[in-house]
This record gives structure tokens, C-alpha cells and sequence, in this order.
């Protein structure tokens, strides 16, 4: 058996392991990506098409903000930040999917990804792709009952990769189409700089219960004689 993904999942495979340090990605369903920008208090009059290289111009060394680029695939908008995490927290969330649902992938830098699924501005499903018990959700949980199933379809479903990319698949397989790295680091998207303002540093609780997932069961162990 594989214990590496087979083609149908090297595009996720690629984006995780292209290089980035952390990065989010968001997809929002039937909003353009000029208003997807606006939503995020960033003016789209102002955005310049630039590849990713040229992209890093923007970047303000000296204050927090975040890197936007932004683009349509099919007919769901996408946002990509290699510097700052605008698309992981609530209030970048709260308003990308007000009235719609978007999805969110945080590949965090500390070794820590993080999966989210916000409709009408409200978390629905939140987890970290790894861990058993992060899983947070209101009612279903498709997104991780999608990348449980293509996890356990590789010989080792257990190595860190396999976890995230499994991840990552699910959420293209919602969206019907996926981002390639040929995309984010070649293709000229409109990108702009935004400055931190006091409200983003604002973060609203994930009211979500949290769902118990057990662990796949080892068996009754090694006989250790009558006691």
C-alpha cells in the first residue's frame, strides 16, 4: 500500500510543501474577488496584479498587516497571505462569509494547521487536521469526515503530511476546483498591503462544542498470564 498520496491529491501535496513558511488560504462561494478584498477592509482600486516574488514588495516591515492576493476559481473567490493570518481569525472569517461560506486552511509556521468552515458569519466546523481531539463542530462535520476518509486510503494515515494534504483535499473537493502552485507563485493576482487595524485584533471565542473522536482501537494487547 501507498504511504505517500497518489495523484490525486499532488496538487495539495505541492501547495504544502512548496516552501512557504506559514500561509493562509480561503475560499468564499459566489462573491468576486474585488469584493472578497473589500470585505476585508482593503480597497480594490488600489490592488496591483503582481506574481508572488513581486508581491513581497508590498510587505510593511515596520507595522503588522497582511499580504492579499486574491482570485476567482470557478465560482468561489480565493484569498492566499504569506504574511499575516487575516483568513484564520474570527473577524477576517466573520465577514468573508457573511452571507456565503468560506473556507479556511492556516499552514501556521509553528507546525500547527488549522482547518475552519464558517457560514453566515458563524463558525460551523473548526480543526487542526492532526489532532483527534480539536474537532469542533455544530451538528456535522463534513470537511473532517472527508479528510478522515481520503487519510485512511494511505498506508501510514498517521504522518503529519498525510494529514494536512488529506485536509486540503477536502476542501477543494467542496470548492470543485484546486489552486496549483503554478497559480500562487506565477500568475499576476491583484495584491495589496493591509494594515492591522485595532478590530482585527479583536478575536470572538469559537462558541463550538467540541465532537470526541476515538482513536483507532489497537487491539486487546499481549497476553500477560494469569494473575
Amino acid at each position: 500500500m501507498q504511504s505517500t498520496p497518489g495523484s490525486e491529491t499532488a496538487v495539495e501535496q505541492k501547495v504544502l510543501e512548496f516552501g512557504i513558511p506559514s500561509f493562509c488560504l480561503t475560499y468564499t462561494r459566489d462573491v468576486s474577488s474585488d469584493e472578497l478584498m473589500q470585505r476585508l477592509g482593503a480597497s480594490s482600486a488600489d490592488a496591483a496584479p503582481l506574481t508572488l516574488a513581486e508581491a513581497d514588495s508590498l510587505v510593511d516591515y515596520e507595522s503588522e498587516g497582511t499580504l492579499l492576493r486574491v482570485g476567482m476559481l470557478g465560482n468561489w473567490a480565493f484569498c492566499f497571505e504569506t504574511w499575516g493570518i487575516l483568513g484564520a481569525g474570527s473577524y477576517g472569517l466573520s465577514r468573508m462569509s457573511a452571507g456565503t461560506e468560506t473556507l479556511s486552511y492556516l499552514s501556521g509556521g509553528n507546525g500547527v494547521d488549522l482547518v475552519q468552515n464558517w457560514v453566515n458569519s458563524e463558525p460551523v466546523e473548526i480543526f487542526e487536521p492532526m489532532a483527534i481531539g480539536s474537532l469542533r463542530a455544530r451538528d456535522e462535520h463534513p470537511l473532517w469526515d472527508d479528510a478522515q476518509r481520503y487519510r485512511s486510503e494511505f498506508g501510514d494515515p498517521n504522518l503529519t503530511p498525510i494529514a494536512g494534504i488529506s485536509a486540503l483535499k477536502a476542501i477543494h473537493d467542496r470548492v470543485g476546483v484546486a489552486i496549483t502552485i503554478e497559480l500562487i507563485r506565477h500568475q499576476p493576482l491583484p495584491s495589496t498591503w493591509l494594515p492591522e487595524s485595532p478590530a482585527m485584533r479583536l478575536e470572538v471565542p469559537h462558541l463550538l462544542p467540541q465532537v470526541v473522536r476515538q482513536a483507532p482501537s489497537r487491539g486487546p494487547g499481549r497476553y500477560l498470564g494469569t494473575l
